[in-house]
């Protein structure tokens, strides 16, 4: 998958989570929120600036960093289905049946 630069540049607190310079997954769901919520930037659903402030205002409340995550909340990659739920939510320009067959 080819990732635009808005993507794989994003640096501060919504910064892509990287050890070595390499994407760091815990989970495999994880890896699929990342791909879907990229696929359906690309397919134009929405724009990725309104998916990074989303992701930027959320992890501000919740007063996690890199440096200190906070285990009792959501993390990182809870936060991207979080937005592309509002996303899809505010756009209303997808079905879950159509995201579902990849449209």
């Amino acid at each position: 998958m080819l990732v635009d630069q808005k993507i794989s540049n994003m640096n501060n607190i919504e910064a892509l989570p990287r050890k070595s310079g390499e994407l760091v997954f815990h989970d495999n769901w994880e890896k699929r929120i990342f791909a879907m919520v990229v696929a359906l930037y690309q397919q134009g659903h929405f724009e990725w600036d309104e998916f990074k402030d989303l992701l930027i205002e959320q992890i501000r409340l919740s007063g996690e960093t890199p440096e200190q995550p906070n285990l009792a909340k959501p993390g990182y990659y809870e936060f991207w289905i979080k937005n592309l739920e509002k996303l899809l939510e505010r756009n209303k320009n997808i079905t879950q049946d159509t995201t579902l067959r990849g449209e």
